[in-house]
């Protein structure tokens, strides 16, 4: 029986953080075995798709290699080796890998439901160079919220019209206790929730006058449809 390999936390990782790479044993380009071992740097950024969150690392992916665990210096398993990014179809030398906490959210329920249920709050947060408009710096800025949704019903407000011009609706700026700077942030953050789990939203209200008022907001976690 092969031993298993130590799991650690993707969410530990931070910029420039020492890592190393092992790819999955393959053939990849008629080459029986890559060697393990590469030194990279990990920084967890947003994926492109704004779906995923990502683990770019400074390593040489080839075509073929994708699969194999990305290890920290301990020799923790941080995530799985997934995508290059790369103009002409050869490695620049940028890979990514989906972080190991992603990984353990996802898997059970692939096996429980044969997909991915998402948590959502049935939100619509502004863009930070809308928000900016509206003088929104520091967290999300609500710019459309489902009436019916459990957000909704918990009276977060959304960005809406008045006789004196657009209102900006409440800015979200923490999830149970944790910062949030903007839109990105709060996906981030909702991956390591399940559906139906109960989040704690601090928002502020009336960002346009001189003293927005803080609350807390306790919403139920929907799916994401």
């Amino acid at each position: 029986m092969h031993p298993s390999i130590q799991v650690g936390e993707s969410n530990r990782a931070r910029t420039n953080q020492r890592t190393k790479m092992c790819m999955l044993v393959c053939r990849a380009l008629c080459i029986e075995r890559q060697r393990p071992a590469l030194v990279c740097t990990c920084d967890i950024m947003k994926g492109a798709s704004s779906l995923l969150s990502v683990a770019d690392t400074l390593c040489l992916l080839r075509a073929g290699n994708s699969g194999g665990p990305l290890l920290d210096m301990e020799g923790r398993m941080i995530g799985i080796n997934t995508a290059i990014f790369t103009n002409t179809g050869v490695s620049a030398g940028v890979g990514f890998a989906i972080p190991i906490n992603t990984v353990n959210n996802i898997v059970p329920q692939l096996i429980k439901f044969g997909k991915v249920v998402r948590p959502s709050l049935k939100v619509q947060f502004a863009k930070e160079n809308v928000a900016r408009q509206f003088a929104v710096t520091n967290g999300a800025l609500a710019q459309f919220v489902d009436e019916k949704s459990n957000a909704g019903k918990a009276g977060l407000l959304p960005t809406r019209r008045s006789l004196g011009g657009i209102v900006p609706g409440d800015v979200v700026t923490a999830i149970d206790g944790r910062r949030v700077r903007n839109e990105a942030d709060i996906d981030n953050y909702l991956d390591e929730y399940q559906v139906g789990e109960v989040v704690v939203l601090t928002v502020l209200r009336g960002v346009e006058t001189d003293k927005p008022e803080k609350l807390s907001l306790e919403i139920a976690l929907e799916e994401s449809k």
